[in-house]
């Protein structure tokens, strides 16, 4: 008998397109650096990212309306009448005689395959899709979005340096919200205006620094967020 496949929720994208925005317009920010590294990297994904067929001059909405099919879950749930065995260990089987009543099977679902089902909600969800980001329930939206913006405004600029560099980070806080109030993280901030304390958050902004590029960097490899 042949099998049959049945989809019974509506198709799921494998994360937030909100987070492919941010995989997106890091992939610009790869296209559009100098960085030996990042260049060499991005030859070697070719590849991987021929699907995309995007470039650093396309916008993200425009460029969605085409590729968003290339982020659905390909995973999902099915109704198998046949021999034929399943052997993917990311899905839990489930057989029942064909005549068992629906009142009898809802139990046993709610009183055996239910905690099973419990005790894996909280894990990080495991799958091999090409394009699922890394961590996909653990990606930090805000953070990346925060990273992608300090790069843009900020770190993008070659001629801002030291104390430049620092004024400019603090002055995109300070402007970053035209409806909501704006204020310098304390990582940021020299609230109480010693030179300690100055040193101490121009540290953190060559931190933020590093770990955008390192972003960047793993996009170019084909992965996002990536160990950051």
């Amino acid at each position: 008998m042949v099998n049959k496949s049945l989809s019974i929720a509506k198709r799921k994208y494998l994360a937030s397109p909100q987070i492919y925005r941010l995989w997106f317009e890091f992939y610009k920010l790869a296209l559009q650096s100098k960085d030996k590294a990042v260049i060499s990297a991005l030859k070697k994904s070719k590849s991987f990212y021929a699907s995309w067929d995007a470039d650093k001059d396309i916008r993200f909405d425009d460029w969605w309306n085409e590729k968003h099919h290339l982020f659905y879950e390909t995973k999902k749930i099915k109704l198998l009448d046949g021999n034929e065995p399943t052997t993917d260990a990311s899905y839990l089987v489930i057989s029942f005689p064909k005549d068992t009543p629906i009142e009898v099977l809802m139990k046993e679902f709610h009183e055996r395959v239910a905690p099973k089902l419990e005790k894996r909600k909280n894990r990080l969800k495991i799958t091999e899709h090409r394009f699922a980001p890394t961590e996909v329930q653990g990606v930090k939206k805000e953070s990346a979005r925060l990273y992608f913006e300090l790069y843009k405004k900020v770190f993008s600029n070659e001629k801002l340096k030291g104390v430049d560099q620092y004024k400019a980070v603090q002055e995109h806080f300070l402007n970053r919200f035209k409806k909501k109030p704006n204020e310098i993280p304390e990582c940021f901030s020299d609230y109480d205006d010693t030179q300690e304390r100055k040193e101490s958050s121009m540290r953190n902004v060559r931190r933020y620094k590093k770990k955008c590029l390192q972003i960047i960097l793993n996009v170019a490899n084909g992965e996002f967020p990536g160990k950051y």
